[in-house]
């Protein structure tokens, strides 16, 4: 249905975040860190008042109801860059198209880290089948620095904001997270959204006995000016209650109901702590308490904000047990930075070598548990320098600069005190070929999907260039077919010029 141009034109403020990045400026803007979508486009433009007395309260409408739908989808759609307007902005994604990633075998076998292989849609498109943020880590090896969200899971309640787009669960497994303060605010309290989980048996404790599940650490200057224990139960003086859509813990007047998720059969609950003195927290500690005899009994903390009762301002922090992010940007859409991404080009601290990519797949995910140290994973052949093998870890890194970044060519400037392995996050594929200092060498298959050269100590430049052999090939027949032809055509004019017609032939 035709609309209106800025369907097309029209930047949005989620993109214009993204066009920001210094290396779009520095080298080129495939070179700039990529980006995972991850919203939908239910939510509604903040500017949709304005859009409408424009194109709909004129006399007569510029556009027809229908039309004007078409206009506002579009524009959701360019907020988000879905589900190809990242080609449009030249902004790199993760998609698997263009910026470096292209939607090969390798990449559907990399997705696998992502979404158990079962579930899988191998069509080359990641954000369409995630439920939630991915892991810090993850996200880095695939050089992912934004990640952009809607706000369909934030929540309002009694005046204040909980950004829930996070949540860390604590248990066994992980007993404690560090929630750090990005932007100061002098607090008079800390609000928790949170729940939590376990066996029937242990819930059934709860139901009989409050318990301490959790203390809450408020950090200035390295010191605790705040410690809070957070309980759990179904009795009066409770602040969490198990996750279950109205749950029986809580008919006795105990936690404070703050979010229903009756689609998913969930809820959340609502608890103030107060603090002894305004303060302006630098971290907040979260410690999980095991209630005795009930080592299942975790706890998810969707959203953490510090609140000034006295002013009524308030700061959302993000609570997470998948890595470190930051909100940037925050309109119609939040754009959060990975702080744990990887450079587009890096020298890595140490490799694990396998022989293939079922191997690399099955080492990465040990890599990137709960064990892993951050280990490149690169498959050999015998004629890989085995002196970068798995060994003691590298005190001295060294830096890889990217100098140029091109289509075709993409050339990095290398510092290295011994042999290292230079990784550039981009789709291993046939027809790149590397050199170091002008000199051919191997490119290696690394992180599954992406491209490995080994460097000796010292600065190098290394360039990779893309020249497939069908392409050379293609050149070749087609430069000997040009020949050929031009041979027929000079025979065809030497026959012409010695032909003498026979006489009284009447020509």
């Amino acid at each position: 249905h035709p609309t209106a141009p800025p369907a097309v034109t029209d930047l949005r403020t989620g993109p214009a975040h993204l066009l920001t990045d210094p290396e779009r400026a520095r080298l080129a803007p495939a070179a700039a860190g990529r980006f995972l979508s991850m919203s939908t486009i239910t939510f509604d433009p903040g500017d949709m008042a304005d859009w409408r007395r424009v194109y709909r309260e004129t006399e007569p409408p510029v556009l027809d109801e229908a039309a004007f739908r078409e206009l506002i989808i579009a524009l959701k759609s360019q907020e988000i860059l879905a589900p190809n307007l990242a080609l449009l902005w030249r902004i790199p994604g993760v998609d698997g198209f263009d910026g470096g990633v292209l939607p090969l075998q390798r990449y559907n076998r990399f997705l696998t880290l992502f979404i158990p292989e079962e579930e899988l849609v191998p069509d080359g498109r990641l954000r369409e089948q995630l439920q939630e943020i991915p892991p810090a880590r993850l996200l880095g090896l695939m050089n992912a620095q934004y990640v952009i969200t809607d706000k369909v899971r934030d929540h309002w309640f009694q005046g204040v904001y909980y950004d829930r787009q996070l949540g860390a669960t604590l248990g066994p497994e992980r007993p404690s997270v560090d929630v750090p303060v990005d932007r100061p605010l002098e607090a008079t309290a800390v609000d928790i959204l949170g729940f939590v989980q376990g066996s029937p048996q242990a819930l059934a404790r709860l139901a009989e006995e409050n318990s301490t599940v959790l203390r809450l650490q408020v950090m200035v200057d390295g010191q605790a000016v705040a410690d809070v224990p957070v309980v759990a139960g179904g009795k009066p003086g409770a602040h969490l209650a198990d996750g279950q859509l109205d749950s029986p813990l809580v008919r006795e007047g105990g936690p404070v109901v703050a979010f229903r998720d009756v689609e998913r059969g969930g809820q959340e609950y609502w608890a103030r702590f107060r603090l002894p003195q305004p303060v302006t927290p630098e971290t907040l500690g979260l410690q999980w308490v095991q209630p005795e005899n009930d080592a299942d009994l975790a706890v998810t903390v969707r959203a953490i904000t510090l609140v000034d009762e006295r002013t009524g301002m308030f700061v959302p922090l993000l609570p997470s047990d998948r890595g470190r992010f930051r909100l940037v940007h925050s309109g119609d859409v939040k754009i959060y930075e990975n702080l744990e991404g990887r450079p587009r080009a890096y020298l890595a601290r140490n490799v694990v070598q396998v022989a293939g990519p079922e191997e690399a797949l099955a080492a990465l995910r040990e890599e990137l548990g709960p064990g892993g140290q951050g280990r490149a994973v690169v498959e050999i052949s015998p004629d890989f320098p085995l002196a970068l093998g798995a060994g003691p870890e590298i005190a001295e890194l060294g830096q890889a600069t990217l100098l140029s970044y091109a289509p075709e060519q993409v050339t990095v400037q290398v510092r290295a005190p011994g042999p290292r392995l230079l990784v550039l996050s981009d789709s291993f594929y046939p027809g790149w070929e590397a050199q170091v200092d002008d000199v051919p060498a191997p490119i290696w298959p690394t992180n599954l999907l992406f491209r490995g050269v080994v460097v000796p100590p010292g600065e190098h430049r290394v360039t990779f260039r893309f020249r497939p052999r069908s392409w050379r090939l293609g050149l070749g027949l087609s430069g000997l077919g040009g020949i050929l032809w031009l041979g027929l055509l000079a025979w065809a004019w030497s026959q012409r010029r010695s032909f003498r017609p026979p006489p009284n032939s009447g020509v």
